[in-house]
């Protein structure tokens, strides 16, 4: 979305380009020397006096069916890439990445609240408002950095070493 606001603001023969402000605050007028207050004015000005309607400015909105649409396609691939961002979660946190499982919050808080995931959705601003803002830059890398805290209570390195030791 950004890439294509600088394409567009970068590029001044654009057609989103075309009814800008000059330097006192008014828009000028295309053919002649007259300038409007207004872009609306302008508009009317242009299309009854100079019979111009202004550039063709493409409506890049989809209809919501096409033909040539293949709605099953679509939602499998939504289907994978979603399953992509949860498993890439889910093994960030099952090997302790840190950085990894704050960029993935990031990434799941939109989809936990469309879903109405509620507690999801706090956890994840909670993570990136520690982890960008909130936090001196030592507590950041230390909150970043220790995401191996075990969370469910089970005492699993005693576990391990019983287990290790029956065999």
């Amino acid at each position: 979305m950004f890439q294509e606001l600088r394409e567009i603001l970068e590029d001044p023969d654009h057609p989103e380009n075309y009814w800008v402000l000059n330097e006192e605050g008014r828009f000028p007028c295309h053919f002649c020397i007259k300038t409007y207050s207004h872009v609306g004015s302008l508009k009317t000005h242009e299309r009854i006096c100079h019979q111009h309607n202004g550039p063709n400015i493409e409506n890049k909105k989809k209809s919501k069916t096409s033909a040539t649409d293949d709605q099953l396609f679509n939602y499998i691939i939504l289907l994978f890439k979603l399953t992509g961002l949860l498993k890439n979660l889910d093994t960030a946190i099952d090997m302790a990445d840190g950085r990894r499982s704050v960029k993935s919050a990031k990434y799941k808080l939109p989809i936990f609240n469309t879903t109405n995931k509620l507690k999801y959705v706090i956890g994840c601003i909670h993570l990136t408002a520690l982890s960008e803002k909130t936090l001196s830059p030592e507590q950041r890398d230390r909150l970043i950095l220790n995401r191996t805290v075990n969370i469910q209570g089970e005492r699993t390195i005693t576990l391990l070493w019983t287990n290790m030791l029956k065999c």
